[in-house]
Parts: C-alpha cells; sequence; structure tokens
C-alpha cells in the first residue's frame, strides 16, 4: 500500500486547510493531529449517544467515513496497479 508521501508526490491534495497546513509541517505531526481529533470526536459521541440527534448524527459520519476509506481504498489500489509495471520495467 503506498505511503502519505508516495501520494503527496503523485498529485495528490489534502481538501482540509488545517491538515494541510500540518501535513506541509510533517506527516507525523499530520497523523498525531488527526487520530486525536478522530479520538475527541469518538469519545464525544459516546457520551451523548442517547440523544437522538447525536444517533443519526453517528450514522451520517459512519457512511461518510465509510465513502472516504473507499476512496482510500481505489486510490491506493490505482497507485499499486500503475507502480507495479513501472516497478517491473526497472528491473
Amino acid at each position: 500500500m503506498p505511503r502519505l508521501g508516495e501520494i503527496i508526490q503523485r498529485g495528490a491534495i489534502e481538501a482540509n486547510p488545517l491538515m494541510d497546513f500540518l501535513l506541509r509541517q510533517g506527516t507525523g505531526l499530520f497523523g498525531a493531529v488527526k487520530l486525536g481529533f478522530t479520538v475527541l470526536g469518538m469519545l464525544f459521541l459516546l457520551a451523548h449517544i442517547r440523544l437522538q440527534h447525536v444517533r443519526t448524527g453517528t450514522l451520517l459520519v459512519l457512511g461518510l467515513y465509510t465513502v472516504l476509506m473507499l476512496w482510500h481504498l481505489w486510490v491506493s489500489w490505482d497507485m499499486h496497479r500503475t507502480l507495479l509495471p513501472a516497478a517491473a520495467a526497472g528491473h
């Protein structure tokens, strides 16, 4: 699976301006902040899960994350598919 640096080198961009700024500071900081935001969001949702609108929001976020993960898998598969012939030609 391609690493973040490879994906960025091939032209991918971060659409979120805050995360784009953090990504320019380094992948370690980017990853730590992204993980931190995810954990805080999960803790908030778990603390308020009994409220109807939070349950609905949780399902919406789950759906959006599912789409996002499928997109990442497709991009990774496509990069892997295009990198393999280039790597084989170099040997």
